[in-house]
């Protein structure tokens, strides 16, 4: 059997540990926002601490604490936003229970009360989407434990109006929402059952069901994030399991599987940010409160480049001994085949060298550089030219 892989699955997603221990504490229900040029991990904790800390880091690795107790109460579940590299607070879950309060600094250190009780019920998992430079909040869970469909909107922070008590989507609670080509996106989340329906909105009234099932599985307790015009997700809560799995869309509707398995351990909770051309895991819970950070290594896609290779043939794959890899070149450059780990961990060079127009063939005998063969599990193999890499999956068995 010949298995053609098409020139976008798996596109170039290995995934690199920054740490696996940032300066905050372990922790699961923060929030995380990419503002003034670093990424910020607000709020959250480990179920018997919850926290009102607030960090960033230039890099993902190196951490700062801007301040240690924020003015707002500890909780989890808020959610935060930027608008013009000011941050926002909204709601989430103190040790008193739930909450419909407004926050906003300039610095992540200096922080005001924009309003202490909104309209909007006291809630927690909901999600709040920047949508023509306004604040839109969708759905949650109230104290009463009563799911949420209504959504509103702010374009202070302080004076809230009502779009609709009743949105089209099922009232839901640890969805995830985002604002995707001038569009409000919903996202799963549970309404008493898992779901995986997305939804979306050109005014945040009117609502369109985009697909009632998507090619992912129904999750909640995750996030997404646009990245080079995308919608990426990963991890969550599926009606039994946690998932490290990871998808994208490039209309919200089609979903590819980008990695069925990623490196960083099965959890909820986690966030997910787009950061200095990256991707990035921050926390989250295993079954354990997490404080470990995750990069993508070069998601980068350049379809012109990629037009030289023809869709590699790898046959028989999955494979057990060996299996045969053949590929095109339109032109002469020079060219490096590999085999990585899930891990990013090179495995194994097959070629590195200059080639010229035509057709090649190679063999992987499932064995490393020295010789020693692999176990069974999921391998990449990634072509590198033009300053490129591209990924395609191979499966031993």
């Amino acid at each position: 059997m010949i298995f053609l892989f098409p020139f976008f699955f798996f596109q170039q997603i290995i995934w690199v540990k920054a740490t696996d221990a940032a300066g905050w504490s372990p922790r699961w229900g923060h929030t995380s926002v990419v503002a003034q040029n670093r990424i910020w991990v607000i709020a959250g904790g480990d179920e018997r601490i919850w926290k009102n800390d607030v960090w960033y880091s230039f890099n993902g690795i190196d951490w700062f604490l801007a301040i240690d107790s924020s003015p707002w109460t500890p909780r989890h579940g808020a959610v935060s936003l930027v608008r013009n590299d000011t941050l926002w607070l909204f709601g989430g879950c103190d040790q008193n229970g739930f909450k419909s309060d407004v926050w906003f600094s300039p610095d992540g250190i200096n922080w005001e009360k924009r309003i202490d009780s909104a309209p909007w019920t006291p809630r927690w998992g909901h999600r709040i989407v920047l949508f023509h430079n306004q604040f839109w909040l969708l759905g949650g869970e109230d104290r009463n434990l009563n799911l949420k469909n209504d959504v509103w909107y702010s374009e202070d922070g302080r004076d809230w109006h009502l779009a609709t008590p009743s949105a089209d989507w099922s009232p839901r609670c640890r969805h995830t929402a985002l604002n995707f080509r001038n569009k409000i996106w919903i996202l799963g989340g549970t309404d008493g059952r898992v779901r995986n329906d997305v939804w979306y909105s050109e005014d945040g009234r009117n609502w369109i069901l985009a697909n009632s099932s998507a090619q992912w599985p129904p999750r909640s307790c995750y996030t997404a994030a646009v990245f080079q015009d995308k919608i990426w997700l990963g991890g969550g809560l599926d009606s039994l399991n946690l998932r490290n799995d990871v998808w994208y869309s490039e209309d919200g509707i089609n979903w590819e599987e980008a990695l069925p398995v990623a490196p960083w351990s099965r959890r909820r909770c986690n966030t997910l940010v787009s950061f200095d051309n990256r991707l990035w895991v921050l926390g989250g819970n295993d079954g354990t409160p997490r404080n470990d950070i995750w990069y993508t290594s070069g998601l980068s896609v350049s379809e012109d480049t990629f037009q030289k290779i023809l869709s590699p043939q790898i046959f028989p794959n999955p494979f057990s001994k060996s299996t045969l890899i053949r590929y095109r070149s339109q032109e002469k450059e020079k060219i490096s085949i590999s085999v990585y780990s899930i891990l990013g961990e090179k495995i194994k060079t097959l070629i590195k060298e200059n080639v010229i127009s035509g057709g090649y063939t190679i063999i992987w005998d499932g064995r490393d550089d020295k010789g020693k063969e692999v176990p069974k599990g999921i391998y990449l193999l990634r072509f590198s030219l033009a300053k490129n890499n591209y990924l395609f999956p191979l499966i031993k068995i």
